[in-house]
């Protein structure tokens, strides 16, 4: 009896450092993966060259691993075992462990003005990458989506609102892309008048706010969570600026309207 009771602990002691062993190497394995992970727009260059977060690596191998598509479950369980690695090799400076705020900012994230990812099925939480390259934007829409998308970085990193020379700053590298207000670049090359302009009409849509007491712009806090694919953004003007013929109108007239206009924002108005 001794001599069986003492080989079955010797069974139990040699496993252990092997279970040990094969989860390790299977955690090593997962992080090879989550380096090497491309999302289809990367594959097919749509994505215009933008690199993808190292949290947005992982999200798409966690799929990749469960056939294509996850629960949100399953990817917040994912980031959250390799959290400390996805910090790690991330540019972000994340306060907080993974949680389901961070996972829907991921979801509403946009390349190029497409979504990276959408669910299976409406409500279903269920997610996948997208491959729709028809999600594409008009090129009168390129200017704005790519305005918001530097608020919704702003957003990952959970840090305050920019204020206007800020944005000029983060805005360098299309800032002359196709949309509005583009000819103001004309007459200010740093395009500080278009950024100001479109602002304007920004929080005018309700997609931005404005502090007058800090003078930062931030994405509005959106209480409910909304499917990425059923939020139809409207590419036009707002009711302000439908009236104004902007080809017609000189600069100065031009930038008038938008001092107006957020002069309005500020007291309240619309």
């Amino acid at each position: 009896m001794k001599q069986s009771k003492s080989k079955s602990s010797l069974k139990g002691e040699s496993d252990h450092p092997k279970s040990t062993s094969a989860a390790q190497k299977q955690i090593n394995e997962e992080q090879s993966l989550i380096i090497n992970s491309k999302h289809p727009f990367e594959i097919s260059g749509v994505a215009n060259g933008k690199s993808l977060t190292m949290t947005q690596k992982a999200i798409i191998c966690c799929m990749n691993l469960q056939d294509g598509s996850a629960s949100e479950i399953q990817i917040l369980k994912f980031l959250r075992k390799h959290w400390q690695f996805i910090r790690k090799n991330s540019s972000k400076d994340y306060r907080d462990s993974a949680n389901t705020r961070l996972l829907h900012i991921n979801f509403r994230t946009k390349k190029n003005g497409m979504t990276l990812f959408v669910e299976t099925e409406p409500n279903s939480g269920i997610w996948k990458c997208n491959t729709n390259c028809d999600d594409s934007p008009n090129e009168h829409a390129k200017f704005e989506n790519s305005l918001l998308d530097v608020f919704r970085s702003r957003l990952c990193e959970e840090k305050n609102g920019f204020t206007l020379d800020e944005l000029v700053e983060k805005s360098s590298e299309f800032i002359n892309s196709p949309g509005y207000f583009y000819e103001l670049n004309n007459y200010d090359p740093t395009g500080k008048r278009r950024i100001r302009a479109m602002l304007s009409i920004l929080v005018n849509k309700k997609e931005l706010s404005f502090d007058i007491n800090t003078n930062q712009y931030n994405l509005r806090s959106n209480k409910k969570r909304h499917h990425p694919s059923a939020i139809v953004r409207k590419n036009e003007m707002p009711d302000a600026w439908k009236k104004v013929n902007i080809r017609d109108i000189s600069i100065d007239e031009m930038y008038k309207h938008v001092k107006k206009n957020s002069n309005n924002h500020k007291n309240g108005q619309t």
